[in-house]
């Protein structure tokens, strides 16, 4: 975006300025690539400066989409970030526009370029490259807390950087912003400020829980979304309460974003593509989708009334098994637990792939699976609701580890009770109770069984008992008369 023909003028509207954030994202992506061309040709004394300007502008490039992308489900909070913007994008813009116009000179030689590029911008305010852009990005990440009222913002940080980005704005002759009236500045900070007692839903906790375990899944890594797509200015996103995931796909050319709505506490689910300079969106309510495993892929499908049939709506790629189970599970307990739902189709529960090597009870109205991936031969546990109207809904999932020893993973206490000594769970509820199953002195996960056979035939899927050899006899015995 060409900021210079806002000089002056009006406020730019709120939508002008999200745009913005996506067109200095792909710019701020096409100036990484120009000076990782740049230092390929450069000897190995200047790669440190250069890798730290292209981490932090790559960097960029990854919040200024966040940014955007949640303030486009935050409605009602978007505005107050949308100063703060005026602010940074011009100053950050014509910084990424002035780098690609040193390494774009063909009249000098490459090290020439870099060395100019990086001692003339030094002078400008005082500031290396990488300290500028580390600048940025800490301002952008604090309108993030800012936008979603996390705890870690600090309104002081912000005006501090906000004095030192108008500074240099000033020294490179970019005029001071319009800016909106204080006292709707005020109005508006003090709307969002941070709550900072309020409960993580388990949705947003299990999403967002780091892996143990990374089991590569080997196939098409590249996501699509179908639609039908809108752009923004001609869609009413539902203002979100909260924003559960956030994920991107396909090096952030799809996103994926689940949220809580603000008006009836239903989860739904936003894409976002960046098609031709444009981001578009689209939604659908998450009991309007129906999910199903193709290899490393999940298939979102939504009912077209037009068409009278199911249509795929988007396809997502996982790298790794681990991720594209814990987003099944959590998509399906969501829309079970959905009081929009009016129905889940028995095949949702069933993940396409996987060998189910042993099921039964485990004393908590739960049916407790060992489940085999036929891809990955990755083994997990898995607990559903036994009965009722939530029957089959996941409850918790747990990785079994790729290098363990039965002996040591796998204790059988009692004639009812197995210890899994080592297994990080995820969670699909709130009223599961993880540190109720580890009250012993070893902190292992304990699991009761009704039955003593179930707890046999549990172990006997990790710990299969040796088969004896047959008897052999001292001596051959030979046909014939004695």
């Amino acid at each position: 975006m060409d900021w210079e023909f806002l000089m002056g003028s009006p406020m730019p509207p709120k939508s002008q300025l999200l745009h913005g954030c996506f067109l200095e994202a792909e710019r701020a992506d096409r100036v990484a690539r120009g000076l990782e061309a740049l230092r390929s040709a450069l000897k190995e004394s200047y790669h440190g400066h250069m890798n730290a300007v292209i981490e932090e502008i790559r960097r960029s490039a990854g919040i200024l989409r966040e940014l955007a992308d949640r303030s486009h489900v935050h409605v009602s909070r978007a505005p107050v970030v949308a100063n703060h913007l005026n602010v940074v994008l011009p100053c950050m813009s014509k910084s990424l526009r002035d780098i690609t116009g040193y390494y774009d000179d063909k009249t000098i030689t490459r090290e020439t370029r870099w060395r100019k590029m990086y001692h003339e911008m030094l002078k400008e305010g005082g500031l290396p490259l990488p300290q500028r852009f580390m600048m940025y990005n800490h301002f952008l990440t604090l309108l993030l807390f800012l936008l979603t009222r996390d705890k870690n913002y600090d309104q002081a940080q912000l005006e501090l950087l906000r004095v030192r980005i108008m500074d240099l704005r000033q020294r490179r002759g970019i005029p001071a912003p319009v800016q909106a009236p204080v006292m709707d500045l005020v109005r508006q900070e003090t709307m969002v400020v941070p709550l900072m007692r309020e409960r993580p839903h388990w949705a947003e906790h299990v999403l967002n829980l780091p892996l143990v375990s990374r089991t590569d899944m080997k196939g098409d890594e590249r996501s699509r979304a179908i639609g039908p797509f809108a752009p923004a200015r001609d869609l009413i996103l539902p203002d979100a309460a909260k924003v559960l995931l956030r994920r991107s796909f396909d090096n952030d050319r799809l996103c994926l974003m689940i949220a809580i709505s603000a008006v009836d506490e239903a989860p739904y689910i936003v894409l976002r593509v960046f098609d031709a300079g444009m981001e578009l969106f689209c939604f659908r309510g998450v009991h309007e989708i129906c999910v199903y495993r193709d290899g490393n892929n999940l298939k979102l499908k939504r009912w077209s009334q037009t068409s009278n049939c199911s249509k795929v709506w988007a396809v997502l790629s996982f790298i790794t098994w681990e991720e594209l189970v814990i987003f099944h599970c959590a998509f399906i307990a969501l829309k079970s637990r959905n009081t929009l739902t009016v129905g889940v189709n028995p095949r949702e529960y069933k993940l396409q792939g996987e060998k189910r090597l042993f099921q039964a009870d485990d004393g908590y109205h739960h049916i407790l699976i060992v489940y085999e991936d036929s891809r990955t031969k990755g083994l997990r546990l898995h607990a559903s609701v036994r009965d009722g109207e939530l029957k089959q809904c996941p409850v918790w999932t747990g990785f079994v580890p790729q290098q363990y020893s039965s002996e040591r993973w796998l204790v059988h206490k009692s004639k009812h009770c197995v210890w899994v000594m080592t297994i990080q769970l995820y969670v699909f509820c709130d009223r599961y109770r993880e540190a109720n199953m580890r009250r012993n002195k070893a902190g292992a996960f304990e699991i009761h069984f009704i039955t003593d056979e179930a707890a046999e035939r549990f172990k006997e899927v990790f710990c299969p008992t040796p088969i004896p050899e047959p008897m052999k006899d001292d001596g051959e015995c030979s046909a014939g008369p004695s």
